[in-house]
């Protein structure tokens, strides 16, 4: 073929060129390795977007010998997984291998949407800000505790629900906080009584000389 390429003028046309090159430098059952890769291509666990980048790519190796539109659908709708897209792929029927990839496209956008899938976004991981901010609150509170501190005041000998700095500490009990008023009244009452006792003690002392 050397001799035949230095001849001015043998590559007519640009495919004929391929033609020429494909035979000299590939092997002989090339076309067919590629076309039984064609008809035997699944879905699997990638994704559809896998899957039709794969099959275009040995689509274009064949290209030499291409396979008819019928077959290509008919491989591509054979090796969708079992789904939601392979069943609107066999309600609609289509005709055409580009046909087939759009409508397979199309419904696995909307079953993605529907989902609320997010593709190629990991999970953070590690705890949030918010979690950091507790757990340390949390280790803070437990340490002050265990020193016998206030964590409101930082104070020894009282805990933070009746730390005098604490906004939300609850009020005393209704009957104790009555308590104070109700001891003095009695004190009131005593008093008042020890005074009358005395009185009618002393208006019996002089009870004789009022009769006179």
């Amino acid at each position: 073929m050397a001799r035949e390429t230095a001849t001015p003028g043998y590559f007519t046309s640009w495919s004929f060129m391929e033609q020429e090159l494909r035979s000299t430098f590939l092997l002989a059952n090339v076309a067919y390795r590629h076309r039984s890769s064609f008809l035997r291509c699944k879905q699997g666990k990638r994704s559809l977007q896998d899957y039709v980048m794969e099959l275009h790519n040995l689509e274009a190796a064949v290209a030499g010998a291409p396979l008819s539109e019928d077959v290509k659908a008919t491989v591509f709708m054979d090796g969708v997984r079992t789904g939601p897209v392979r069943t609107e792929l066999f309600r609609r029927q289509p005709n055409t291998f580009n046909e087939a990839v759009h409508i397979a496209m199309l419904e696995d956008h909307c079953v993605r949407s529907a989902q609320g899938h997010t593709p190629h976004v990991e999970a953070s991981e590690g705890p949030t800000p918010m979690e950091i901010s507790f757990a340390e609150s949390a280790r803070s509170q437990r340490t002050q505790r265990a020193s016998g501190r206030s964590f409101g005041c930082n104070q020894p000998g009282h805990f933070h629900r009746n730390c005098p700095t604490n906004p939300w500490k609850a009020p005393r009990d209704k009957k104790y906080a009555a308590r104070p008023a109700l001891n003095s009244l009695e004190a009131t009452e005593s008093e008042n009584g020890d005074s009358q006792e005395g009185r009618d003690a002393l208006l019996g002392d002089f009870a004789p000389l009022r009769g006179r």
